[in-house]
Formats: structure tokens, sequence, C-alpha cells
């Protein structure tokens, strides 16, 4: 018997868990459900990285076309190279899409085996 296809829309749920934080306020998460994607890009940055701060505009500009345009395509997901919850808090209230909770399991899984390609932490 064949093994079945995993559902490509399902790899962020597969990856994360069934939730994510859309917003955080004073240590108090807002969680909903992990959207289903087809491409899904891992950002990792931190509020003390002027390179991150200057590109988080031109990420999201790219998000928003494209969201527009089918939103089930592609997500991404922010992993905080903070090293602090309200550093945290102030940089992911900039941006439209999802994150992981701050030093949550995942994201330090995730930042061990990105460590050293995309940001210095």
């Amino acid at each position: 018997m064949a093994e079945a296809t995993p559902d490509p829309s399902k790899w962020l749920e597969t990856l994360v868990g069934k939730t994510v934080v859309v917003g955080c306020t004073e240590g108090q998460y807002k969680l909903d459900s992990t959207p289903p994607a087809k491409v899904v890009g891992v950002y990792f940055g931190a509020n003390w990285c002027p390179p991150c701060k200057a590109f988080t505009p031109k990420l999201a500009k790219f998000y928003a076309h494209m969201r527009n345009s089918d939103p089930t395509e592609f997500e991404v997901l922010f992993i905080s190279g903070d090293k602090d919850i309200k550093n945290y808090e102030t940089y992911f209230a900039t941006m439209p899409w999802k994150s992981l909770k701050f030093n949550s399991r995942e994201a330090t899984k995730l930042m061990s085996k990105a460590k050293g390609k995309n940001i210095n932490v």
C-alpha cells in the first residue's frame, strides 16, 4: 500500500502545532489556529537588529501582495531572537503575520537549527 502524500497546506501545522500567535501584549498571547499555507517563510529577526528592522517593511509589502492573491498560498512565521518579551512584543506588533510564542520550545528548536545562517543571536 502506497503512503499517503501529506497535504502541503498542513506543513506549518505539522512543524509548530495547531496554534500560532497573532498578537501579544504584556505577556498575554492572542492565539489562533495555524493557517493553511502551501509556502511558509520562517522569518528570524529581532528588535535590536537594524538589518531586520529595515527588511521587515519590505517583507510586509510582499506578504500583503501574496496574501491578497491567495491567502492559503503563503504565510510567514516570525521567530524572535529578542532577549526579552517586551522587545518581542514591540517588534512583533509591527508585523502582519503570525509568530511562535517568545522562547517557546518550537521557537528555540527552529532558532538553534538556523543559528549562524540568518541572525546572530
